[in-house]
């Protein structure tokens, strides 16, 4: 999978699909054109018995889905808002029965604070090449 900004200038995955997708990870779930998934997520220290609602990414594991936790106001001070992302990106490709894309990522901010957040939100998701599992299934 490939995530990018509208403006980034990264290279596309070749033979891969493009595909447009729309997230909105809102204050209590994250919402794609056919899935929504409650906003909540911890990091496991071991091995879950069960892949339901499960991420890994970057050698960790995260349940999410875990009870509509509030989003902080700065979104990008760690990596959390990212992995909300993921989780939801995931869910919507697995539904679509896609595994490998170069992903463009159609988000949005509060319009009250659009003009202060756009360049920082644009440069937190625009992670180039991207890796992860969501339910046991591997997306790239």
């Amino acid at each position: 999978m490939f995530v990018r900004g509208a403006k980034g200038g990264n290279v596309y995955m070749k033979n891969a699909i493009s595909l447009t997708l729309g997230n909105d990870v809102g204050n209590r779930n994250s919402k794609t054109a056919n899935c929504c998934i409650e906003n909540g997520i911890t990091k496991l220290a071991s091995n879950p018995m069960f892949q339901t609602n499960i991420l890994e990414y970057e050698g960790s594991k995260y349940q999410v889905n875990v009870g509509g936790q509030k989003l902080p106001d700065n979104k990008f001070d760690d990596d959390i808002y990212f992995l909300q992302h993921l989780a939801g990106i995931g869910a919507e490709m697995s539904y679509r029965g896609i595994y490998e894309a170069n992903v463009i990522l159609a988000v949005g901010t509060p319009i009250a604070r659009y003009g202060a957040e756009k360049k920082a939100y644009i440069q937190y998701l625009s992670r180039g090449d991207v890796y992860f599992i969501y339910e046991g299934k591997h997306f790239h």
